[in-house]
C-alpha cells in the first residue's frame, strides 16, 4: 500500500513539474506577428552596422525594411569621420553594440573582415577604427529590401530576406536569430559591401 501511495505522489509531482514546463513554454511563444517585428527591428540593426554608420555621413539614403527604417533614438553604434575624405572612422559604442546584435559564436572577423584573414578595423589606443575608403562604392546592397518569417523554433527564428541587386534580378537570403540570455540576437546573415563582396556570417 505504501508504494502504491508513493507512485502516486511521484506520478502527480511528475505531472504538476510536466505541465508548469509545457505552460511556461506556451506562454513564450511568439506568434508570427511579434516574431517579424522582431526580425525587421534586428535586420535594420544589422543593416545599419554593416553600413549605414559607416555611410551614413557619405552617401544619402537610409534602409528600408517592409517599409520601416531603423529609429534613431535606438542608434548606439556611430563611426565618426574628421572629414568625408578620411579612409578611417573612430567607432563609438562598438563593443556594446556588437554583442547586443550578434550571437557569441560570431566573431568581429567574421563581420569586418573576409576570407583571406584581411580585416577592416583596429584597435588602437583605446578605440576600435573602421577602414572604410572612398574609392570602393561600386554598388551597395539595394536600400529598399523585405523579411518574411520562415519559421519559428522555441530558441530560434528563421526569415527570408528578399532585394533588388544592381541588374534588377530579384535575390533571397536566409536570416536567422537565437535566443541567448533572453536577447534575440543574429546567428546567420548575408550582406555585400560596396566593392560588391559577398559575406555569409554564422
Amino acid at each position: 500500500m505504501r508504494n502504491v501511495l508513493l507512485l502516486i505522489s511521484i506520478l502527480i509531482f511528475t505531472s504538476i513539474i510536466m505541465f508548469v514546463v509545457f505552460t511556461k513554454a506556451d506562454y513564450n511563444k511568439l506568434d508570427n506577428s511579434e516574431a517579424l517585428k522582431i526580425g525587421e527591428e534586428k535586420y535594420l540593426e544589422f543593416l545599419w552596422m554593416i553600413d549605414g554608420a559607416f555611410n551614413n555621413e557619405r552617401m544619402n539614403g537610409e534602409f528600408i525594411v517592409n517599409g520601416k527604417s531603423l529609429e534613431k533614438d535606438s542608434i548606439k553604434f556611430t563611426c565618426v569621420y574628421k572629414n568625408k575624405k578620411d579612409d578611417t572612422c573612430i567607432g563609438n559604442n562598438f563593443e556594446e553594440s556588437f554583442q547586443n546584435l550578434f550571437s557569441s559564436n560570431i566573431t568581429y572577423n567574421q563581420v569586418y573582415g573576409d576570407d583571406s584573414g584581411n580585416v577592416w578595423f583596429k584597435y588602437d589606443k583605446g578605440k576600435y577604427k573602421f577602414t572604410n575608403t572612398n574609392y570602393c562604392s561600386v554598388n551597395r546592397m539595394n536600400l529598399k529590401q523585405n523579411i518574411k518569417l520562415h519559421k519559428i523554433n522555441q530558441n530560434e527564428l528563421e526569415y527570408y530576406v528578399s532585394y533588388k541587386d544592381s541588374n534588377n534580378r530579384l535575390r533571397e537570403r536566409t536570416f536567422s536569430l537565437i535566443k541567448e540570455n533572453n536577447i534575440w540576437k543574429i546567428s546567420k546573415a548575408y550582406y555585400e559591401d560596396l566593392c560588391e563582396i559577398k559575406y555569409r556570417i554564422g
